[in-house]
């Protein structure tokens, strides 16, 4: 019940990240963001331009065969992006906590801050529970305490 890789990934599974309990940092998650979303996020984004203009160029001269094709190409494209977005978005919602893991809180509560990317229910239900009060022995839960989001 306490799995030491995380598995991070987009709310239609198309993108994922996997992450080491042990190697967790209070930078670790920008580190992702800068390493790996974000560059990701700008090759699908030039995918995506490269798509549209190989669209502009097929429709003056191709058959509407083709050009049905790029079109569910692009739609499919943006659909990706939007999906990586979103990841990117929660994120750095978890990121732009500053919360410093504590190894000794466990798994169950460092991962709680993560609870919209990890596939496990637990994290959700820990999450609430440390908003709630309810870890306040816990070095998040003090952490949480003085940011002013626990209830």
């Amino acid at each position: 019940k306490a799995p030491v890789y995380w598995l991070l990934q987009s709310s239609k599974r198309n993108y994922a990240l996997w992450l080491y309990f042990h190697r967790l940092d209070k930078d670790l998650f920008f580190k992702m963001l800068v390493n790996f979303v974000e560059p990701k996020i700008r090759l699908e984004t030039s995918q995506l331009e490269t798509l549209r203009l190989l669209s502009q160029q097929a429709a003056s001269g191709e058959s509407g065969k083709k050009q049905k094709q790029y079109a569910k190409d692009i739609e499919e494209q943006e659909d990706f992006l939007s999906e990586l977005r979103d990841f990117e978005d929660k994120l750095r919602r978890a990121a732009s906590l500053y919360l410093e893991p504590d190894l000794n809180d466990g798994v169950v509560l460092n991962i709680a801050p993560l609870w919209e990317l990890v596939p496990w229910k637990e994290a959700k239900k820990n999450w609430d529970e440390l908003l709630a009060g309810k870890y306040e022995w816990s070095s998040i839960g003090k952490q949480l305490r003085q940011k002013g989001l626990v209830k």
